[in-house]
């Protein structure tokens, strides 16, 4: 049986979570390339350093500066297929 305290809550036993809910926008290599594209307008995009962004063919790449002109560095390429 479940006891709460004063104010209602009842306790829970602590799990690890894990979350995948992390979004990037989905672009192609072409329109990172695109320094009048969208995803390079930092006022459209909100492109900073650290912004990710991730292309069709699921390769993952992070803003180098928050310029249009800042490059765009593949993160990895490197595959994990769970087993």
């Amino acid at each position: 049986m479940a006891y709460s305290n004063l104010i209602g809550d009842i306790p829970t036993k602590a799990v690890e979570a894990v979350a995948l809910a992390i979004p990037f926008p989905t672009v192609t290599v072409a329109n990172l390339a695109d320094v009048g594209h969208p995803i390079n307008n930092p006022e459209k995009s909100g492109k900073k350093l650290g912004a990710c962004a991730i292309t069709e063919t699921g390769v993952l790449y992070v803003s180098t500066g928050a310029l249009a002109a800042s490059p765009w560095k593949v993160v990895t390429t490197t595959e994990v297929t769970p087993a």
